[in-house]
């Protein structure tokens, strides 16, 4: 359960500092891009 918390909070840091620089930009413009197209992002669990 450890590993599994350590790799979660080193991905979580990774995406973090991603969007702080880009101030989430990219991730917006990619939601709007997939809606036009017909899409819809939807986060489930494995």
């Amino acid at each position: 359960m450890n590993k599994l918390s350590e790799l979660g909070n080193q991905k979580y840091q990774q995406l973090d500092r991603l969007l702080t620089q880009s101030g989430c930009t990219e991730i917006y413009a990619f939601v709007e891009l997939l809606d036009a197209l017909g899409f819809r992002v939807v986060i489930s669990e494995k």
